[in-house]
């Protein structure tokens, strides 16, 4: 039973516990106007513009008096205090959360609520379904911080005794297979599809009103019938550790479906499953594989962690966080290479039958984050068995870059990207530790500007750097009507107080703010997936970029354990870069952004 259900219970002794209780929020932010201010610095502040700041207040000039009193909008509350005349249900319209979810946030049993009642509007940290060990963890803290009883957490994953290690996630709920715990980046599209609804059917069971959902949220599947399971084959490297966590199971869950007691399992096995979310799309005879495409005259080196084109890195996988092997050739042939496999890779795909046509007429620049010296962020991760494995910045950026690619010009798109791998395309990790290298071969796609044979001309960071990734998408949208351009810029943050979650970038600073993206991001945050969300900052990469619909997308955090662990695998590449069409279509597939 999920712990949004009854009453918490916590580990060992009774504890007297004094909570501190929240501010209380409004749908309205307060400010009140101090000497000196005016409308541009208060729109700063809150990360708004001057006319709204004059619509909201209905301000007739730009002057103001000390003391004044302005309001701002407030973007997702947490808590709201009812008020005359409001009912539950007007209150779940307003708020967008499903009216069930809210009387098991706040532990009510019909719809009656009273003046001054502070209600819970979103989930707790504490309430999401997993916990990921980091540093300092045991057992014992988890279960203080979850509310659990150890020998439930212990008995929920399988556990046999109090050991843990960094980055193993950890189930704090266990239900039946009628129900999805969402966990922070599903998407309710994505979680209909894999459970063979419609996305209409999902809501109407759950009551939803909209597709925004929250982590930790309960979503019951059942109409007629057990919801549908599926089949996983084991490959070699599996283990059932990581099996259940690629399904978003407990260990127990996989090994009672299975009716397995132990841990041994073989390359060629099949375990029944949780269908997994962000599935390949099915439409004819298209597949990821069809991808790993064949160059005529050129030959395909097939390893572990490929294909590639001309030549392979020298090591096996990323063997620490300080390795870079150098270019064996000039930019000019990088760029020769590049393009080459880049025009075959589109020929390709125009070949396959389509997927849609929804973005017809839409130019996409994509943007690989880093690239060439700059190989972004390097980091360590630990499998189940405790060894450890290293994860590269710029090549996860570029294999996400050429997955929405292609999902892109399969719905009608053009798409230009500013850079180019010229010895590989779309790869696969089979074990998944054999990670990917950092070598120094990203070019600009930018013919002039490889030219020049000089160190300078790789990428790498720097204002003149990101002026060239700009320049490309200028050319590339030049006759492109202004409305149907759209540019990314992919990245994956490295910064713990970043969060866990999708965050969509939009340009701003201290002068102006990229309202149009800001309304184009907000636009794309419900197929994003759950605790996804938008920020303003002054990006190199945005900042006079002429593009009109501009955002840096970190797609994933490599802060955080959970995200180190998942970009290994091509199955969750694959379904960052479905989440973000998924998106783009949602927005822009009715013709208009």
């Amino acid at each position: 039973m999920s712990r949004l259900h009854g009453q918490r219970m916590f580990c060992g002794l009774l504890m007297v516990v004094v909570l501190a209780v929240p501010a209380l929020a409004q749908e309205w932010r307060i400010h009140t106007v101090q000497r000196g201010e005016y409308l541009t610095i208060i729109a700063r502040r809150y990360d708004v513009t001057v006319p709204e700041l004059r619509e909201w207040n209905e301000l007739r000039s730009d002057e103001l008096a000390i003391g004044q009193r302005l309001r701002i909008p407030q973007e997702d509350q947490e808590w709201y205090e009812v008020r005359r005349g409001d009912t539950l249900l007007e209150i779940a319209l307003r708020h967008d959360i499903a009216l069930e979810l809210l009387r098991r946030l706040n532990r009510l049993e019909g719809d009656s609520i009273h003046v001054g009642q502070r209600l819970r509007l979103r989930p707790a940290p504490t309430d999401e379904p997993v916990h990921v060990v980091r540093r300092g963890d045991t057992l014992m803290s988890i279960c203080r911080r979850h509310g659990l009883r150890l020998n439930e957490l212990k008995r929920i994953n399988d556990l046999r005794d109090d050991r843990i290690f960094v980055g193993q996630q950890l189930r704090l709920v266990e239900v039946d297979r009628t129900t999805h715990i969402v966990e922070r980046g599903d998407a309710l599209t994505e979680i209909a599809k894999a459970y063979g609804l419609t996305l209409d059917e999902l809501k109407s069971i759950n009551g939803l009103t909209s597709n925004v959902i929250h982590p930790g949220q309960e979503l019951q599947l059942k109409t007629n019938g057990a919801p549908r399971l599926a089949t996983y084959t084991v490959r070699r490297g599996d283990n059932l550790t990581e099996i259940a966590r690629l399904h978003q199971m407990s260990l127990r869950e996989l090994r009672q479906v299975n009716n397995m007691r132990g841990s041994l399992i073989h390359p060629g096995q099949e375990l029944t499953v949780r269908p997994r979310l962000g599935t390949a799309p099915k439409n004819g005879k298209f597949d990821w594989d069809d991808l790993k495409i064949i160059v005529p005259g050129i030959q395909r080196l097939d390893t572990a962690n490929g294909p590639y084109y001309w030549e392979t890195p020298r090591a096996p996988a990323q063997p620490g966080q300080h390795y870079a092997e150098k270019s064996n050739i000039s930019p000019r042939v990088a760029y020769s290479h590049g393009k080459q496999l880049w025009n075959r890779f589109s020929r390709t795909i125009a070949t396959m039958p389509p997927l849609g046509n929804k973005l017809t007429g839409w130019h996409f620049v994509l943007d690989p984050g880093h690239g060439g010296i700059d190989p972004g962020a390097i980091v360590k991760g630990r499998d189940a068995e405790g060894k450890p494995y290293y994860v590269v910045e710029d090549e996860y950026a570029y294999d996400l870059a050429l997955r929405t690619a292609a999902l892109l010009m399969l719905n009608g798109a053009e798409v230009t990207l500013t850079v180019f791998a010229p010895n590989h395309l779309l790869r696969s990790n089979e074990p998944v530790n054999r990670t990917f290298v950092h070598d120094r071969l990203e070019v600009f796609n930018d013919e002039r500007w490889n030219r020049s044979s000089s160190p300078s001309t790789w990428p790498k960071g720097g204002q003149k750097y990101l002026r060239a990734r700009i320049n490309v998408a200028k050319r590339a949208l030049a006759d492109v009507t202004p409305g149907r351009q759209v540019f990314l810029s992919f990245h994956a943050d490295n910064v713990p107080a970043a969060g866990d979650a999708v965050t969509l970038f939009y340009q701003r600073n201290r002068q102006s703010i990229d309202t149009t993206s800001r309304e184009f991001a907000r636009r794309l945050l419900p197929e994003m997936g759950a605790g996804a969300r938008i920020k303003g900052k002054n990006l190199g990469v945005l900042r006079d970029n002429p593009t009109r619909y501009k955002l840096l997308v970190e797609m994933r955090n490599l802060a955080f354990p959970e995200h180190i662990w998942a970009v290994r695998y091509s199955e969750l590449r694959q379904r960052d870069a479905e989440k973000v069409v998924r998106a783009l279509i949602s927005v822009l597939g009715n013709g208009t952004g």
